[in-house]
Order: C-alpha cells, then structure tokens, then sequence
C-alpha cells in the first residue's frame, strides 16, 4: 500500500505541474507585486484580492503570517506555481501521509488523502484549507502523546501544531476541539479513565500559546472594533442556502460537487462510492481493539450527521447548533465536516486491510476509479489546463502597461487568471449587489447585474467607485452547461454593456473584452459639497454629480445626523421628508426603540424575525 500512495501522490503532482498556471475558482494568478505587498504589517483593513473597495478584515487576519510567507517566497524568486508546488500539495500529502501512518498505517493514508473532498479542496484553490486538513490528524496524534506523558516538550509540540493549524484555517481548531472533547467523554466512559489533570495543562499551555501568537489581531480587534462575521453570515436561512450533501452524500464520503465543483450542480450519490461505508463498518467489526475504532467509529456518525446540514433527518439538531452553540456559526457550510467523517473512515478502512491484505486490492481498483477525472484531464480547477490561457496572457500585460489608478469590475465574479495589481485592485460584481446603493440600483431581483445596463445612475456609481474596466469573463466550457440560450445571453449582455452610457472604449483580446469607463475617480479625491441626506436612496435617481456632491443617508443609522456638527459645511438635503423627520433623526441613540434587536434571524414562537441588507432585494422584490 505505500506503493499505491506514492503513486497516487506522484499523480497529484504530475498534475499540477504539467499545468502553465495553477489557479482555480479561490485561487486566482497572483503577480510578484500582489505577493510582496504581503510583506507588511498585520492591518485591520484589506483591499487586495476581489475586495478592491476595501474591507474589515479582522475575520481573516489569522493567516497574516502564511500570507508573509509566501510573499517572501515570491521575493527569493519562486513562482507561484513552484510556491504552491513546494509549500503547498506536498506539505499537504506529506502531513497527511505522515499522522495517517503513525495513527494507523499506510491504507488510511491512501483514503484520508484520495477521497472525493480533499481532492475538491485541492482542485479548488482552497490551498490554506487543505493544509489544515493534512495537519489536523497530525495535531491529534500529537494531543494523544501530550496526554499520556504530560511533559513540557509533548504539550509543546501540540500546542506548535495548533498553532499552526490555526494559521492554515482558525475554524479547523473546532474541529480538533470536538476531537479532544469526543475523547475524553469517550475515555470517561468506556475506559473509566480521564486524565483530567493532563488535559487542564494541555489546555492552559496552548490557550496562552494560542493567545500570545494571535494577539497581533486579537487586541487590536478587541479594543477597536471586536471580531464579527460578514453580513448575513450568522443568519440561520445561510445553512439552508449551502447545505449541499444529504445523508447519502455524507455516508457515502462523496462530495455532492464532484467533480465539476459547479457552486450548486449536485451530483447525485453514486452507489460505488458504498465501499467506503462498507469496509469501515467491517474494520470496526474485524479490529481486534474495538475500544479505539469505537471512537472513530463515533467520529464518523458525527461527522456525517453534521455533513447533511440542515437536511432531514434530524436537520433542526444542526440549526439549533449553528444559533446556540459558540463558534459553530463559522460552519454555514456544513461539508467542513467532511474532515471528520475522512478521518474516521481512513482510520478504520486500515484495520480491514491490516486483517485481509487481499482487501487492498479492491481498495486500489476503486481508487483508480475515483480518481479517474484527475489523471483523464476532467476536472475543472487546479488540475486542469486554465481556458483563455493567452487571452488573459493579453490583459494582464495590457492592465501592467497603465500607470493610471482605476478598479476593475468583474461580472460577476473575477476569472482566475486575472491578475492583482496595487493600480487596479479587482472588484466583484456579485459582492456589490448586496451594498447599497448598488442594491437599489438593480431591477427585480433575479439578474442582479442589470444594475451596469438599466440604472441612469450607473455611470456614477461606476466613478464613484473608480472602477475605470469592466470586464465580463468568456463562458468557461468545463464549468458551464454551454446551452444556446446561455450562449446567446452573454452575448446579448456583452453588447449592452459594450453600449452603455458609461462606457467610453472596449479593448478585445480573442474572446476576452474590457470596457473602459468614461472618468473614474482616483484611489482619493474630496467632493465640493457635503450633503446628510433625510430620505431614500431614490435620490441618486435626480441626476445628481456624485464626484462633486457626497451623500450621507442621514437615517441608515441612528445618531449619524449630530456628526454635521463635525462638518461645518455640510448641510442638510431632505427628499421627500419635512422638517420634523430631521428633528427625529437628531435624537440620541439610548432614546430610541429597536424591537428588531430582540428578533431572531428565523421565526420562533412570537411570528416574528428580522433580514438585514443581505436579503434587500429579495425583500424588495
């Protein structure tokens, strides 16, 4: 069987290394100047990647140090195919080859790193993450050492590997927490045993390790402004929108996008997939130690019941978990907990094999199976030949060739291969549509990119935004379904856009188009008048020059009106309000009712809830 993983592992790389570019749908071509500017330090405030008008970035600051890592990685002259080669899959294989063969041996290492979800992971640009899902058995196995010498060197070394985990991906840390809590219940029960001592100094140690190498961003975000999720992150209604995999999914470690990995186009179970289930339930039963496989036993019912989401059966356990327990909410997407389910299934596949080698050689078949789109040329990220490889090639030479700031807005979503440049951060369309005045901008509520083609006041917002390209990508023939009616749409909007009132020139190269814009902002420029508007957004429509008159909605929030005090010659412009409506937008903020702050996300028992703006349209609509 070690055979058999470095053969599958010499495949993964065979794969990324025959490609030009390694990108994918979350990994995009990154230049040597994006990566160096991640030589700095640690700030709360973002405008690289796809945020280009910029963001609180408190909620991902944790991967400050991995990000300066691999800028200087970039700075000594390594690509970043090579990067992601060297410090990216073989780290990834390697820990997970590593813990899986101290665990157990090397057949769960061949089903914990050849299994439908880490080779989405991986296929999907999710690099950080799929780091995180090779170290956590790691820092398991290294917890288990901890805990039964309970010397400083073994509590050390975990809390190094938590550490680390932490840095790959916070949220994998409850993963290992569930781990070690699972444990010790397990202990406590079947074992009569808890080391419960061992287990407060492993805490204690790593809590202030944790603490102290996290502090950079913790007490700047604790006295500034604490951590908080992005809008709409916490709303219950979230798990329903991404819970993609049902029971049959999560039994069958399949993951419901393979292998396409097209948001939303579930694949259904495929019946192949049973001899995942099937042999880990007989390692259970064929282990002469069924005490320990008990506990991965659990691990993978647990696993799979979160997997499901909020689908039957027992789909209400996982929403009343994602409001009342802490930290669960980082989990809208609940195939995360793939991680536990591969676990355990490795772990207790590599006691079947340990009993009946002749086993190994249907294992081997049905990962050649599974695997089968990967070595084919079928799958549609990482391990694929990127389309418009030389259009995109065009661009990006084009776009370093202007010195003059300006955005560049993508519909409606950034293609891979487009690069980052500090002169033209990158905007994402869909992003937009859930910010206001952009939201108000769009007709009805299904294409939420009409906004660019049938607003008046489109052409402002572009400015305002200094947004100086728009650019809507070539369909992708791997990842689209490529029907006529589609095909005919894109090029029906491609027109409209080319024809708008805003746009000034359109540069093709081959398939690929960017619109340049009449006048954009740049990156800082003062309006000549100030105005707290007393109204609606509806405003925008009276054809006023927002490069020359700024508007603050005066009602959005309560007490923003007493800021004019601070702005002596802002004035005051009410729309369709009188005098009265300004008097109320005055009072103070303790003198005001908001009965939506005791409202949950979702109905309970009173009939009543509440939406924030992530929902606007819908709600408008």
């Amino acid at each position: 069987m070690k055979f058999v993983v470095l053969f599958f592992i010499l495949i993964f790389l065979f794969g990324w290394l025959k490609q030009g570019n390694i990108v994918a749908t979350d990994l995009h071509l990154a230049n040597r100047e994006y990566f160096r500017s991640q030589i700095n330090l640690p700030s709360l405030w973002n405008m690289g990647g796809v945020v280009g008008l910029g963001e609180y970035a408190v909620t991902t600051l944790w991967s400050w140090p991995l990000n300066v890592f691999f800028g200087i990685v970039s700075w000594l002259g390594i690509s970043q195919k090579w990067s992601l080669v060297l410090f990216g899959l073989i780290p990834v294989l390697g820990l997970g080859t590593l813990a899986m063969v101290r665990l157990s041996g090397w057949t769960a290492a061949a089903v914990f790193l050849i299994n439908t979800y880490i080779l989405l992971l991986i296929d999907g640009g999710q690099i950080s993450l799929a780091l995180a899902y090779g170290l956590l058995p790691l820092c398991f196995y290294l917890y288990k050492q901890a805990l039964y010498e309970a010397k400083v060197k073994s509590i050390l070394q975990f809390s190094a590997g938590a550490w680390l985990l932490s840095v790959f991906d916070i949220r994998i840390v409850y993963f290992l927490l569930i781990l070690i809590f699972i444990n010790f219940g397990y202990e406590l029960l079947i074992n009569h045993k808890s080391l419960f001592l061992n287990h407060i100094k492993i805490g204690l140690v790593t809590g202030i390790v944790l603490l102290a190498l996290h502090a950079y961003w913790l007490l700047p975000a604790l006295l500034v402004r604490k951590p908080q999720l992005p809008v709409g992150y916490d709303q219950a209604s979230q798990v329903s929108f991404l819970t993609f995999a049902n029971w049959k999914h999560a039994l069958l470690l399949q993951q419901p996008h393979w292998y396409r990995n097209v948001f939303g186009q579930i694949i259904p179970p495929n019946k192949l997939f049973l001899v995942f289930p099937v042999l880990a339930i007989l390692g259970f039963v064929l282990s002469t130690d069924k005490k320990r496989m008990g506990y991965w036993l659990a691990i993978a019912i647990v696993g799979i019941f979160l997997a499901k989401g909020n689908s039957e059966p027992g789909g209400q356990i996982y929403v009343w978990l994602f409001e009342n327990l802490p930290g669960f909410n980082m989990f809208r997407d609940p195939t995360k907990f793939y991680f536990l389910i591969a676990l355990g299934y490795s772990l207790l596949i590599g006691e079947v094999v340990k009993k009946y080698r002749i086993i190994a050689l249907l294992l081997v078949a049905f990962l050649l199976y599974l695997t089968y789109p990967v070595y084919s040329g079928k799958m549609t990220g990482t391990f694929s030949e990127p389309r418009f490889k030389n259009e995109y090639r065009q661009l990006n030479s084009f776009l370093s060739g202007d010195n003059a700031f300006g955005r560049i807005l993508w519909v409606s979503s950034k293609s891979p291969l487009g690069e980052s440049w500090y002169q033209h951060p990158g905007l994402e369309g869909f992003r937009l549509t859930s910010q206001r005045p952009f939201s108000s901008a769009v007709v009805g509520s299904y294409e939420t990119m009409n906004w660019l083609r049938d607003a008046t006041y489109s052409g402002q917002l572009l400015s305002v935004a200094g947004v100086k390209y728009v650019i809507y990508p070539p369909l992708d023939p791997l990842r689209e379904e490529m029907k006529p009616d589609q095909i005919a749409y894109h090029q029906l909007f491609q027109s409209q856009l080319e024809n708008a009132a805003w746009a000034k020139k359109t540069y093709q190269f081959g398939q690929l188009k960017a619109i340049e814009t009449k006048n954009n902002q740049d990156l800082f420029w003062l309006p000549a008048k100030t105005w707290f508007v007393v109204g609606s957004d509806e405003i925008l429509s009276t054809g006023i020059d927002l490069s020359k008159e700024a508007l603050i909605f005066a009602e959005n929030n309560p007490e923003t009106l007493t800021q004019i005090n601070r702005m002596p010659r802002a004035r005051i412009k009410l729309y369709r309000k009188n005098p009265i409506d300004a008097a109320a937008a005055l009072l103070p903020k303790n003198s005001l009712i908001f009965p939506a702050r005791q409202l949950k996300n979702d109905p309970d028992a009173s009939g009543w809830w509440k939406r924030d703006s992530l929902d606007f349209l819908w709600w408008r609509d």
